[in-house]
């Protein structure tokens, strides 16, 4: 099998030294993942679509992926995303 074809997904210096920026000062960094971890009952769920629900009024955000394996759906159109 030839892999030639990731070489132009290589990295390179340029790309280690980009410069964070973030969506959330000190919080939330553009172009990144995040996983909000904490016990059951903290809160994470509200936090996560607080955030979310800002950042899709934020004109350098083209898009956010919300994933909730926890609650049911009827749950989730309670707290707005329905």
């Amino acid at each position: 099998m030839n892999l030639d074809f990731l070489n132009e997904f290589k990295l390179k210096n340029k790309d280690l030294n980009e410069k964070l920026e973030f969506l959330i000062p000190d919080f939330l960094v553009k172009k990144a993942i995040t996983i909000i971890y904490a016990n059951g009952g903290s809160g994470k769920s509200y936090l996560s679509a607080a955030i979310s629900k800002t950042l899709c009024k934020d004109a350098r955000v083209k898009s956010i992926v919300y994933v909730d394996m926890d609650n049911p759906l009827n749950v989730l159109n309670e707290r707005g995303f329905g």
